[in-house]
C-alpha cells in the first residue's frame, strides 16, 4: 500500500535544481482554517455584538449624531466576524517561500514541476502553490552554476599556460639563433664595442705653424749666414 507523504516532504524530495537560488521568503494574509477553540472564541465575540448593537441604539435616541459613529464601528466588527464564523476560516499573515525552476506540483505524483524559466510561490504551512511567475535576469545574476565557474577557472589556467610555453619557445628559439642582432649574444649579455687604438706614429708632434705677419708688415726672409 502506498503511503501518502506530506506536501512538504513531496517538495523536500523534489529533483535539486541546477543553479543556487538565493532564500526568498515573505509573509502574505492567507485564510488559514481555524480550529474547535479558535471557532468557539470567534463565535462568542459574534454573539456578543448583537447586545452591543441594541444597546447603543437605545442610547443613540438622546443624540444621533454621537452614537451614529460607534454604532457603524460595531457593525462593521460584527460583519467580520460573521464572515469568519459562516466560513470557518480567518486572514492571517502566512510564511510564504519562493522556489525556483519551478512552475507548480504535479497532481498526480504531488511532486515539483521542474521548469527552467518559471518560480511558483509556496505557503509554508500547506505548500499549497500561490504564484508562479517568470525568472528575472537580475534573480539569475545573483545566482552561479558551479559547473560554469569551474570551466571559465580551468580556462583561464590553459590560456595561462600557452602563455608561458610560447615564451618559453620564443626563449629557445632566441639561444639557438644566437642573438637577434640588436647589441645582445646568445646568453643575453650586451655586446659592447671597443674603441680604437691610436696609431703611435700619429701620437708624434707636429711643428708649430708659421705665424702670419700682421696686416701692413713684410714678411721676413730667413737670415742668411755671412760669407767669409
Amino acid at each position: 500500500m502506498h503511503n501518502a507523504s506530506s506536501p512538504e516532504e513531496r517538495v523536500e524530495n523534489a529533483a535539486v535544481p541546477r543553479y543556487e537560488w538565493p532564500t526568498h521568503t515573505e509573509r502574505r494574509p492567507l485564510f488559514v482554517v481555524l480550529n474547535h477553540n479558535e471557532l468557539a472564541a470567534f463565535s462568542r465575540k459574534l454573539a456578543e455584538t448583537v447586545p452591543q448593537i441594541a444597546n447603543l441604539q437605545r442610547d443613540a435616541k438622546a443624540s444621533a449624531s454621537q452614537w451614529k459613529a460607534r454604532i457603524e464601528t460595531v457593525e462593521v466588527e460584527q460583519s467580520r466576524l460573521s464572515g469568519i464564523v459562516s466560513e470557518g476560516r480567518e486572514e492571517r499573515p502566512v510564511e510564504c517561500v519562493w522556489i525556483y525552476e519551478c512552475s507548480g506540483i504535479d497532481t498526480a505524483s504531488g511532486e515539483r514541476i521542474h521548469h527552467p524559466e518559471k518560480k511558483a510561490l509556496f505557503r509554508q504551512d500547506t505548500m499549497e502553490v500561490l504564484e508562479i511567475r517568470d525568472i528575472t535576469s537580475d534573480e539569475r545574476q545573483m545566482s552561479l552554476l558551479p559547473e560554469e565557474e569551474q570551466q571559465e577557472e580551468e580556462q583561464q589556467e590553459e590560456e595561462q599556460q600557452e602563455e608561458d610555453h610560447e615564451g618559453e619557445e620564443q626563449l629557445e628559439l632566441h639561444e639557438q639563433e644566437g642573438g637577434d642582432g640588436d647589441g645582445f649574444s646568445s646568453s643575453g649579455e650586451a655586446f659592447t664595442e671597443e674603441a680604437p687604438v691610436p696609431d703611435p706614429r700619429s701620437l708624434t708632434e707636429a711643428p708649430p705653424a708659421e705665424e702670419e705677419p700682421a696686416e701692413g708688415t713684410k714678411k721676413r726672409s730667413p737670415r742668411q749666414p755671412r760669407k767669409a
